[in-house]
C-alpha cells in the first residue's frame, strides 16, 4: 500500500508540473485570449486539474502513511470519490477542445473530445473502468491528430502570408 500512494504522488508531481502547465494551462490561456466565452471552460477544467492534483497528492500519501485500518477498508471508495473529482476538469476541457475542433472543422477533434469524454465517464464506472481507459485513450490520440491537424493548417497560413 505504501509503494501505491507514494508512486501516485510522484506521479502527480511530475504530471502537475510538465504536463498541466506547459501544455495544458498555456494552450487553454491563449485560446481564452482569443475567445473567453468559448474556451474560459477549458482554462477553468485547468486551474480544476492544479487543485484537484494536489488533493490527490495529499491523499496517496496519506493512504501509504496511514495505518488506520478503517482507512484502508474505505480507501476503495475514496479512491473512486477521487476518479470522480478528477474528472470534471478532463471534461470541462473536452467541451473546450469540441468548440475549437468546431471553429476549425476538424472531425478529428470534435470527435477525440466527446470520445475522450464517454471514456472518462466509463472509466469513473469500476467495472468496466479498464473499457473506459481504452476508450479514452482512443479519444486522446484522436484529439492529438486534431490537435496536429489545426497546427499544421495554421501553421501553413501564416508561413505562405
Amino acid at each position: 500500500m505504501h509503494v501505491i500512494g507514494y508512486t501516485v504522488a510522484i506521479f502527480n508531481i511530475v504530471y502537475l508540473v510538465i504536463v498541466l502547465y506547459r501544455f495544458l494551462y498555456r494552450g487553454f490561456s491563449y485560446l481564452f485570449i482569443i475567445d473567453r466565452a468559448k474556451y474560459g471552460i477549458g482554462r477553468l477544467g485547468t486551474k480544476l486539474m492544479f487543485v484537484f492534483n494536489a488533493a490527490s497528492i495529499a491523499l496517496g500519501l496519506f493512504l501509504a502513511l496511514s495505518s488506520n485500518k478503517l482507512v484502508m477498508v474505505l480507501s476503495a471508495a475514496i479512491i473512486n470519490l477521487t476518479r470522480l473529482l478528477m474528472a470534471i476538469p478532463f471534461i470541462l476541457m473536452c467541451v473546450a477542445l469540441y468548440r475549437l475542433g468546431n471553429d476549425f472543422n476538424s472531425s478529428h477533434l470534435t470527435g477525440g473530445a466527446v470520445v475522450f469524454a464517454v471514456g472518462l465517464v466509463l472509466l469513473i464506472i469500476p467495472i468496466i473502468s479498464a473499457v473506459g481507459g481504452f476508450v479514452a485513450f482512443i479519444g486522446l490520440i484522436l484529439v492529438l491528430i486534431g490537435l496536429s491537424n489545426i497546427r499544421k493548417r495554421f501553421e501553413g497560413s501564416v508561413t505562405s502570408q
